[in-house]
């Protein structure tokens, strides 16, 4: 948990808020579900801190929905997107996570850039598939107890129901 620091925080957070009182929840309810404490969630939906990709991910469960949606929904998808176009989400220390395309897509494409020895944290799972490129350095994966180690190049598909890191 770290102060936010742009604007897709700032619109994680309105969008967090919006689910949460749509569906006539309390910030207790929502925050044990997620496995987090209701003064961090209730500083995640006024853009006072921002969460990891893993936290991100629990919540999209809980509302039954994907961490793209915690996007301005409204906003128009477009087939080409630019670098400059991005979503950007500073996700944790070191990792900043890239929304390739949203809208009605049927893939959840990101583009992870993660800084020497930063990782996600926790173990996370989805319902999805997962598929990662290794375009520099090292990248070191964790599926269940088995370790692996990507190097430039080095491509990794697997089941993101599988607890990984």
């Amino acid at each position: 948990m770290r102060p936010a620091s742009n604007g897709a925080a700032s619109a994680i957070g309105i969008r967090l808020r919006q689910l949460r009182k749509n569906r006539k929840l309390s910030l207790a309810r929502v925050a044990k579900a997620a496995g987090i404490s209701v003064g961090f969630l209730s500083a995640l939906e006024r853009s006072h801190m921002s969460a990891s990709v893993s936290t991100l991910r629990k919540l999209a469960r809980f509302y039954k929905t994907n961490i793209l949606d915690f996007y301005d929904p409204t906003e128009s998808n477009s087939r080409l997107v630019s670098p400059e176009q991005r979503k950007v989400l500073e996700a944790g220390p070191g990792v900043r996570m890239e929304l390739l395309a949203w809208g009605n897509t049927v893939m959840e494409p990101h583009l992870f850039r993660v800084a020497p020895r930063a990782g996600s944290g926790e173990s996370t799972l989805t319902r999805a598939k997962s598929f990662c490129t290794c375009c520099g350095g090292e990248l070191h994966m964790e599926l269940e107890e088995e370790k692996y180690r990507l190097k430039p190049g080095d491509s990794f598909y697997f089941e993101s129901a599988t607890p990984h890191s």
